[in-house]
């Protein structure tokens, strides 16, 4: 993927076996330029940026959630690795791995409701449903019950027309897109992503779980802004992602589309998965109070 998008890192050789000068597995990528976005805005790299370089920032990010949408799938899951992909492949004037190994999607389950533009109440239905008989700890089994519980609720609420019948395209997901991860050239006056890293556990989902806001542009603890400057920050980047995206902010940020983008993130990584947005006891408490108002 990494050859149609210059925010991918390619990958020009790799070992899947441990016979080597290594003794290990490897893969070689391009070294990519600049420095990771978590360094440059901490208060140790002694540069304290302007609210225009933080506004072209979020205007970076905003195109990059743009640039990876862009990217559609037929249906939900995971990566599957062909059968003819080789073990080695030490030539980098060999074809780039997408050409060698074909990736496509691998649905979760054998469902219907895995093909893309679900609903995110069919999506929740079919997960929920095809990992009922995994093993989990007592505490864990609880939640899965709850979860099961609140993501039929939202698939009826959908089926019966009482909350709006969205249906989610396909796009790629990175689980951990965060500023350690965001790389990044500055100047003085201007800023520009070069690539983003650490791809491990890409998925395919349905849309609403890709679209967790960047809070981290404006939220962040130690990002030493005033309370005016966050607000700066965050209007700008949602003017111009809806813009790019129109109806982002209403996924992003309604109680109803984070609730979703919950339920969705615990039935795929675990109700033991550390999701900052919304803890799993707080999605609860939430659910609780939302199905009791309609």
């Amino acid at each position: 993927m990494g050859k149609s998008s210059p925010l991918i890192p390619s990958i020009y050789a790799w070992d899947t076996t441990c016979v080597n000068l290594l003794g290990c597995p490897y893969v070689i990528q391009p070294l990519i330029a600049g420095h990771d976005l978590q360094t440059l805005y901490s208060p140790l790299s002694g540069w304290r940026d302007t609210i225009e370089i933080r506004i072209k920032c979020a205007y970076e990010v905003a195109g990059y959630i743009q640039h990876i949408e862009s990217f559609r799938f037929e249906n939900y899951g995971t990566f599957a690795v062909s059968a003819q992909t080789p073990e080695k492949c030490s030539d980098p004037s060999s074809p780039r791995v997408s050409e060698l190994i074909g990736f496509s999607p691998k649905p979760w389950a054998k469902s219907y409701f895995m093909r893309n533009d679900t609903r995110i109440g069919s999506f929740l239905f079919a997960i929920l449903t095809a990992h009922l008989n995994r093993s989990r700890r007592p505490l864990e089994q609880e939640k899965y019950n709850l979860l099961i519980t609140m993501g039929c609720k939202l698939n009826e609420l959908q089926v019966a027309h009482r909350l709006e019948q969205k249906v989610e395209p396909a796009v790629l997901w990175h689980p951990d897109f965060w500023p350690r991860n965001i790389m990044m050239e500055k100047t003085e006056q201007d800023v520009k992503i070069t690539g983003v890293i650490d791809w491990d556990g890409v998925m395919i989902v349905p849309r609403v779980m890709a679209r967790r806001p960047p809070v981290f542009l404006w939220d962040e603890g130690d990002l030493n802004l005033s309370e005016y400057e966050r607000k700066v920050i965050k209007f700008q980047f949602d003017k111009r992602i809806e813009e790019l995206l129109p109806g982002y902010c209403s996924d992003a940020y309604s109680d109803c589309r984070i609730m979703a983008r919950a339920m969705a993130t615990y039935a795929l990584k675990g109700v033991s998965w550390n999701y900052c947005e919304l803890s799993f006891d707080e999605l609860v408490e939430q659910w609780d109070y939302f199905v009791e108002n309609l």
